[in-house]
């Protein structure tokens, strides 16, 4: 095997090489996109059912007045639902 031929492999185990890097950071990514997605929906599920259990009235509102959360109770209290407001 001649000089050029060996430098050509070494140029492509190289690349090669990062290549397999990159695919490991970009696995290593999606499990932690996944875990971070898994944990966010965890405390969204605990966050609407500590609204939504609430004896009290819970509405919020943003800044440009849409209401984001309106639990049963405000219903109950106020004889609207959410799509009616």
């Amino acid at each position: 095997m001649d000089d050029s031929a060996q430098k050509q492999i070494k140029r492509l185990q190289r690349q090669l090489d990062l290549a397999k890097q990159a695919l490991r950071q970009d696995r290593n990514i999606r499990e932690k996109y996944q875990e971070t997605l898994k944990q966010l929906r965890q405390k969204e599920h605990f966050a609407t059912t500590l609204i939504e259990s609430n004896s009290d009235a819970v509405i919020v509102i943003d800044a440009k007045q849409k209401v984001l959360v309106y639990n049963k109770r405000a219903q109950e209290l106020f004889g609207h639902s959410k799509q009616q407001l």
